[in-house]
């Protein structure tokens, strides 16, 4: 026969060990936020057909990999930038912590427009794959958060950027998580 202390630790056990698996399935996920992902303009290029392209460079700031893909071409309109965006161009990229992915933009009709691309990404890690799996099982959803950023503001196809201050960014033109959030499924 077990000593009662002995079922009572085991029993404390247990419930701690739920307790900690269910705080992480159902916490939202702000892992790994502690850098900064930054996106530089490298230089222009041309395409296999000659059309004129933009190379940029991702650099990931992150304690964990990040995961982009860039969007359409966005050009500034008299009432600012287009507010949403589509995932068009290219592949996405995995980028480790540390690390540098440079990657190309087409550009289309932007030979006098000020125009800009953002640059979607979600961080992740091995936790949030278990996580992944174990709402799957669970049946619950896998909802990811994206964040989005820019990528520096051109003109037209220039090597010139379009000079900010820092007082004259809006909230859109910042790291931010997206409202486009969806299923990683």
């Amino acid at each position: 026969m077990t000593p009662k202390w002995i079922n009572w630790r085991i029993g404390f056990c247990v419930i701690a060990l739920l307790t900690a698996l269910i705080i992480a399935v159902f916490q939202p996920n702000n892992s790994g936020r502690g850098g900064a992902v930054l996106v530089a303009f490298s230089g222009f290029t041309n395409g296999l057909l000659g059309e004129p392209m933009a190379q940029f460079t991702l650099s990931n700031g992150m304690k964990r990999d990040v995961g982009f893909g860039a969007a359409n071409v966005q050009t500034s309109q008299p009432e600012g930038w287009p507010k949403g965006w589509i995932l068009t161009n290219g592949p996405c990229y995995k980028v480790g912590p540390g690390k540098t992915q440079r990657f190309t933009v087409p550009l289309r009709n932007v030979e006098s427009a000020v125009w800009r691309v953002p640059v979607v990404y979600a961080v992740g890690g091995r936790l949030d794959s278990f996580m992944y799996e174990a709402k799957s099982w669970l049946g619950l959803p896998h909802v990811a958060t994206p964040y989005c950023t820019n990528t520096p503001e051109m003109i037209g196809l220039s090597n010139k950027t379009v000079q900010r201050t820092v007082a004259s960014r809006s909230a859109q033109e910042t790291n931010r998580a997206s409202s486009a959030a969806g299923s990683r499924r």
